[in-house]
C-alpha cells in the first residue's frame, strides 16, 4: 500500500474526522494561537486594533485556535481557511460567529481574497519545501504575514518534514518583504503545555506598507537575545531548584536525625527509670534482709546458740 500524502485532502479529513479530539488537537490549536498572540510586537496589536483590519487565519483546522484569535480582534474581522471540508464544517458548527471557508490556497490559480494579515499555526513544518509555500500566503496579505511554528526542532514529529532553525530562516523571502519581528518562546515550562519544545513566531511585513510606520530600534525584537534572557531565565531556574531540593534534602536530614535523637532520649529515659526501680527494689530488699537479721539476733535461739558460736571462733583460731 502506498503512504499517504501527509499534505493531502484525504490525510487531513481522515485525522480531523478520526482522531484529531482524542490527540489534543483542538486544545493545541488554542494554546498554539495564545503563545503566538503573546508573542506579538505590541506596534502590530496596537495598529490592529486602531485600523480594524482583516485577518485570516490559514490552516484553521477545527477553528480552535481561530477563536482564540476572534476572541483578540473580534469575530467580525476574523475568517478561517482550510482545505480539509470536514475540519471546516465542524468548525462552522462549533463557532457560528466567525466565517470560516474551505479553500485550497496552493492549487488556487487566482487570488480571489485579500486580508490585511495571514496568519498560520504550525503548517509549514509538514511541507518539505516550505520556503516555496510562503510566498501563496505573502500574496494574499496587504500587511503583514504572522507564522507561529516549531524551532530548532531536529527530533521532529513523524507528520514534520522541515526544521526551522537560525541558519534556514530567511530576512527577506520575496522581494517587497521583509522579516520585521521574531520571538522564540520556549514551550517547556508552560502549564498546561501541549507543545514540549520552542515556538519561533515571526512577522513579515510588506515593504510598501512598512514605510509608512515608522518603527524604530526599539520595536524590533530578534530571537538572539531573547533566546539568550530564556537561557538566563532557565539557569537561574535550575540553580534555584537545585538548591530549593538541596534545602528539602537537608530540612528531612534534620527531620530524620531530630526523631531520632527522640527515640534516644526515649531509650535512655526508659533504662533510667529501669535502673532507679532496680535500685528502689535493691534498698528495700537490703531493709527487709536488715529486719530479719535483727530479728533473728534478738530471738531465744540466737541467745542459747551464743557459747557455741564463741567457742567455733576459738577453735578456728588454733
Amino acid at each position: 500500500m502506498m503512504p499517504i500524502d501527509v499534505n493531502s485532502q484525504e490525510y487531513w479529513n481522515g485525522r480531523f474526522d478520526a482522531d484529531w479530539e482524542t490527540n489534543h488537537g483542538k486544545e493545541q490549536s488554542r494554546f498554539f494561537s495564545r503563545v503566538a498572540y503573546d508573542n506579538l510586537p505590541p506596534w502590530l496589536i496596537q495598529r490592529i486594533g486602531q485600523a480594524g483590519w482583516t485577518l485570516c487565519d490559514w490552516g484553521c483546522a477545527q477553528g480552535d485556535g481561530t477563536d482564540v484569535l476572534a476572541s483578540y480582534f473580534g469575530p467580525e474581522k476574523v475568517t478561517g481557511v482550510d482545505f480539509a471540508a470536514s475540519a471546516i464544517e465542524k468548525a462552522r458548527h462549533t463557532y457560528t460567529g466567525i466565517r470560516f471557508e474551505t479553500q485550497d490556497w496552493l492549487t488556487a490559480t487566482t487570488v480571489d481574497e485579500m486580508f490585511d494579515i495571514v496568519f498560520s499555526s504550525n503548517t509549514l513544518e509538514h511541507f518539505a519545501r516550505p520556503y516555496e509555500i510562503l510566498p501563496r500566503l505573502l500574496e494574499r496579505a496587504r500587511n503583514c504575514v504572522i507564522l507561529a511554528l516549531p524551532y530548532q526542532e531536529l527530533d521532529r514529529i513523524e507528520e514534520h518534514f522541515f526544521s526551522f532553525l537560525p541558519e534556514n530562516i530567511p530576512y527577506l523571502p520575496v522581494p517587497g518583504w521583509v522579516l520585521t519581528h521574531a520571538a522564540v518562546r520556549d514551550c517547556r515550562a508552560m502549564e498546561p503545555s501541549y507543545w514540549h519544545g520552542h515556538q519561533v513566531i515571526l512577522v513579515y511585513a510588506r515593504v510598501e506598507w512598512l514605510e509608512s510606520v515608522g518603527l524604530q530600534l526599539a520595536d524590533i525584537r530578534f530571537p538572539s537575545n531573547e533566546s539568550e534572557r530564556q537561557g538566563a531565565d532557565r539557569r537561574f531556574a535550575d540553580v534555584i531548584d537545585d538548591n530549593t531540593q538541596a534545602i528539602r534534602q537537608l530540612q528531612a536530614d534534620n527531620r530524620a536525625n531530630l526523631h531520632a535523637m527522640e527515640a534516644m532520649a526515649q531509650q535512655l529515659k526508659a533504662i533510667g527509670d529501669r535502673l532507679e526501680q532496680l535500685e528502689a527494689a535493691r534498698v528495700t530488699e537490703v531493709k527487709t534482709l536488715e529486719m530479719e537479721l535483727a530479728q533473728l539476733r534478738s530471738s531465744t535461739s540466737w541467745t542459747m546458740t551464743q557459747p557455741w558460736r564463741w567457742l567455733g571462733r576459738v577453735l578456728s583460731r588454733r
